[in-house]
C-alpha cells in the first residue's frame, strides 16, 4: 500500500558504499545497486519544535528509503514487510 512520507534526508549511502556498513540481509538485498536514504520523518523541524524535542528527550523518527536516484528528490514510498524500511518510488499513483 503506498504511503507518502515527508522526510528531511539526514544521511546517504552510495551504492558502492554498502560494504562499509552492516547491513541486515533483507535490506543489502533491496538495496543492491540502489541509494540508501536515512530520512527524519516529519520533515526539517523548526527552532522551537527541536527546543521541545531536546527538553521531553524526544528522538528523531529515522525512516529508511531505498532508492534509484539518491537525494535529489523527494520520492513516493511503499511500506515494506521490514520496520521502517521503505522502497522509494518517483511514480505517479494516479
Amino acid at each position: 500500500m503506498p504511503r507518502e512520507i515527508t522526510g528531511e534526508v539526514i544521511h546517504v549511502v552510495e551504492p558502492d558504499e554498502h560494504d562499509d556498513y552492516e547491513l541486515d540481509g533483507t535490506v543489502a538485498e533491496l538495496a543492491d545497486s540502489r541509494y540508501l536514504l536515512v530520512c527524519r520523518e516529519g520533515g526539517v523541524p523548526s527552532f522551537f519544535e527541536r527546543l521541545v524535542a531536546f527538553f521531553k528527550r524526544d528522538p528523531i523518527t529515522p525512516v529508511t528509503l531505498v532508492s534509484d536516484e539518491g537525494a535529489e528528490e523527494a520520492p513516493k514510498s511503499r511500506r515494506r514487510s521490514i520496520s521502517r524500511l521503505w522502497t522509494a518510488s518517483t511514480r505517479s499513483s494516479k
